[in-house]
């Protein structure tokens, strides 16, 4: 997972954006490991993976994994942004903890937004999250979702893991034009919607000598059948459709679940706007539904 809300974004292409904004916890796309070359100049390697021979030779062994525990170092540079759980807590600066072209997560392959051409990237991974909860929080002034997120980055011990914001227009848009990549998605999962996209184009491309056809035809195909289908969203979210305007998906940690609930507890005592605990169901929905609005 690099963070990108883009459906089928590519590892490289998370790494080059420094994608990731939604995560909390893990921040950009980030890595000082790559393989390399810019027009006009020599490749560079800068992987800490040990392969002998000329380019040709270094490329073709990665495509083909031919190399050992051995070969691999880890000492010679990070491959994550490191300080960032850190950095985004530092909420009275000046300049936003996150931005695209932020200069602390430009280097070389990482934020070069296709100015070089990329081979190979290594990564940190991580423990995969484990018992995680979803809390969908409904709000009509953004002055609300200003102090959570203030409060959350400043004094939680446990920050969340992501962090997606909806206004109303965009659920809309989403729930009419979004709801045939919501199916695809919860049907066959991410995995195979590139290839599915890729098949819709090639359906494109065809359309397009019939004149008797509107253009996009495979999205007006999609959209159409998906409109027969019955709505999948939850209720509870469509009843906070209804009575706010701002919407944000805060996922949690199994750590940080007691945390974040009795902090919202709190809060919403006082304050305009609610929030409810998803059940697994419901919060698997609204991040399907964050994702079609993209």
């Amino acid at each position: 997972m690099i963070g990108s809300s883009c459906i089928g974004a590519s590892v490289f292409g998370g790494v080059c954006n420094n994608s990731g904004g939604a995560l909390v916890q893990r921040g950009p796309a980030y890595t000082q490991l790559s393989v390399f070359t810019r027009v006009d100049a020599e490749g560079i390697n800068h992987l800490s993976v040990t392969l002998a021979g000329d380019e040709e030779t270094l490329l073709s062994r990665l495509d083909r994994d031919e190399y050992d525990e051995q070969d691999i170092r880890y000492d010679t540079g990070d491959g994550s942004d490191k300080g960032y759980t850190d950095h985004v807590r530092h909420i009275d600066e000046p300049t936003p903890a996150r931005f695209n072209a932020d200069p602390g997560t430009l280097f070389e392959a990482s934020g070069s937004a296709g100015k070089v051409m990329v081979f190979a990237v290594r990564l940190d991974t991580f423990p995969m999250a484990r018992g995680t909860r979803v809390f969908y929080i409904g709000t009509n002034q953004t002055s609300v979702l200003t102090a959570i997120r203030r409060h959350i980055l400043s004094r939680f011990t446990h920050l969340p893991l992501s962090g997606e914001y909806l206004h109303r227009d965009t659920y809309d848009i989403a729930a009419r034009y979004g709801k045939d990549t919501f199916f695809l998605i919860h049907w066959l999962g991410t995995a195979r919607l590139p290839a599915l996209f890729a098949l819709k184009n090639r359906f494109d491309l065809l359309a397009e000598w019939l004149p008797f056809l509107p253009p996009h035809c495979g999205d007006r195909l999609l959209q159409f059948f998906s409109r027969l289908l019955p709505d999948p969203l939850p209720a509870r979210m469509q009843a906070y459709r209804d009575r706010y305007e701002h919407h944000l998906l805060l996922k949690v940690s199994a750590e940080g679940v007691s945390e974040a609930q009795a902090f919202l507890s709190d809060y919403f005592s006082e304050h305009e706007g609610e929030f409810f605990a998803c059940t697994e169901e419901e919060g698997k929905k609204a991040f399907f539904h964050r994702f079609a609005a993209q």
